[in-house]
């Protein structure tokens, strides 16, 4: 899962991503900081699991980082977050949401796993 966000000020926040179901799970939040230089605008632009057998129920675990997690210079600036989503056994699909410190809850999305591996990187839609 991947997101991007351009900011044209200066801007300190957080990134997450929620799995959802009967077990919950929210990732480590991925801390930004963007300090800009020179001219600003005069707006604020908002802008490895263990393999389970079958019987058991599949198990998710999603990770979130920034990059870069600190920047200082000219802006508008980019800051990609990259979340890493790994389930316990293939196929299984698995709801999640971003959410981030300035704008809340994303909408909810689906990722599916194809049999060849256990972890995926998805992009978020704009």
């Amino acid at each position: 899962m991947r997101d991007r966000q351009v900011f044209d000020g200066n801007a300190k926040g957080w990134q997450a991503v929620q799995l959802l179901g009967a077990r919950p799970r929210l990732s480590g939040k991925a801390s930004y900081t963007v300090t800009c230089t020179g001219h600003e605008p005069g707006y604020d632009g908002v802008n490895p699991l263990p393999v389970d057998p079958p019987a058991k129920p599949i198990r998710a675990a999603v990770s979130v980082s920034a990059t870069p997690s600190s920047y200082s210079g000219s802006c508008p600036a980019k800051v990609d977050f990259a979340a890493t989503l790994q389930v316990s056994r293939v196929p299984a699909r698995v709801a999640y949401q971003w959410i981030d410190s300035d704008t809340g809850e994303g909408a909810i999305q689906y990722a599916s796993s194809a049999p060849v591996g256990r972890a995926a990187v998805l992009s978020r839609p704009r």
